[in-house]
């Protein structure tokens, strides 16, 4: 099962992969490693690095890529607070409710 882990670097600033295991969420080469002061297994994910589910009627539950406009166009809304987002593509209008989780926001599409 793949876990978030953390990477905390010396010049202050914070990654955050995902993985099996730490090398492979690390994702990055031997002489980085130089670089990195800590890393721990991560309990949640800033806002701006939460993956993207949606879960449709028809059954098909998927993470999307938040650079996808259906993702981009949910986003929008969530940051704006809404907890009940429309998003409309391809001439189709989709209402999903957004449960906000650790890592991920999951939007159950909903009549």
């Amino acid at each position: 099962m793949e876990k978030w882990f953390k990477f905390n670097w010396f010049d202050g600033t914070t990654t955050y992969g995902k993985g099996k295991t730490v090398a492979e969420a690390a994702d990055f080469s031997g002489s980085a490693l130089r670089a990195l002061d800590y890393y721990e297994e991560a309990k949640e994910l800033p806002d701006d690095k939460k993956e993207v589910r949606v879960k449709m009627l028809d059954g098909d539950d998927n993470i999307l890529p938040r650079h996808t406009m259906f993702a981009e166009q949910a986003l929008e809304q969530i940051a704006k607070g809404l907890m009940d987002v429309v998003v409309c593509m391809c001439g189709r209008e989709y209402k999903l409710s957004v449960k906000k989780m650790p890592f991920e926001y999951v939007l159950t599409q909903h009549n």
